[in-house]
């Protein structure tokens, strides 16, 4: 490796600039889930760019960005930058179970929201751990509402677009009672990198006094 490691050195003091990781490649990555290695080309030809992994395949998807899906958890994995078939980077990086990713209200808490605060509901987000990919984070596309009554009866359901409750689901929620219950579910989450996608996440709201 130190060998390899001043072959590269001395590659980029005679040629000049040379492929790098970019920032944007995240030292964890998700079980069964497309993982997205970014590489900063500083002008170089694409076809001289390769990457190899240490376990698993590694998959070209344009010039600067190459994707694979870790299968196992706790993993450690080399990922090794080459150009013109010599190694000029070394990233070290785990992989891990896809974290639970909680959609939220912004005026709900734990989910319950206060009678009184139904009218600052706002918009649908959601929650990510501190060491989830900036590139899969999503926005959400589109989600399915259920409004039930403090008895229990179904009184609103009607897909909304985007994070945003439109009017009608706003009239019916401000007339909301003690013990009536908001459910969120069939959400759709759009990024640019991944498209549209389906989430499993659910959402259940209970108001409160």
């Amino acid at each position: 490796m130190n060998l390899l490691f001043l072959i590269s050195v001395l590659f980029s003091n005679f040629t000049g600039n040379v492929p790098q990781f970019s920032k944007l490649t995240p030292s964890s990555f998700f079980i069964g889930t497309e993982g997205f290695v970014y590489i900063k080309m500083n002008g170089c030809n694409p076809e001289d760019i390769n990457i190899k992994i240490s376990a698993g395949y590694i998959n070209r998807r344009n010039d600067s960005t190459f994707t694979f899906f870790p299968q196992t958890e706790g993993e450690e994995l080399k990922l090794k930058l080459y150009y013109k078939k010599v190694i000029c980077e070394v990233k070290t990086v785990t992989s891990k179970k896809l974290p639970e990713i909680v959609p939220r209200f912004e005026a709900e808490r734990q989910g319950i929201i206060k009678k009184n605060e139904l009218d600052k509901i706002g918009n649908l987000y959601q929650t990510y751990p501190a060491d989830f990919p900036e590139d899969m984070k999503t926005e959400v596309y589109s989600f399915h509402l259920v409004i039930l009554n403090e008895s229990g009866m179904t009184i609103y359901g009607n897909t909304m677009r985007g994070n945003i409750l439109d009017d009608s689901a706003m009239t019916m929620i401000k007339k909301l009672n003690k013990g009536s219950k908001l459910i969120v579910s069939n959400i759709l989450v759009q990024n640019s990198y991944r498209g549209v996608s389906r989430s499993s996440a659910q959402l259940e709201i209970i108001v409160s006094d």
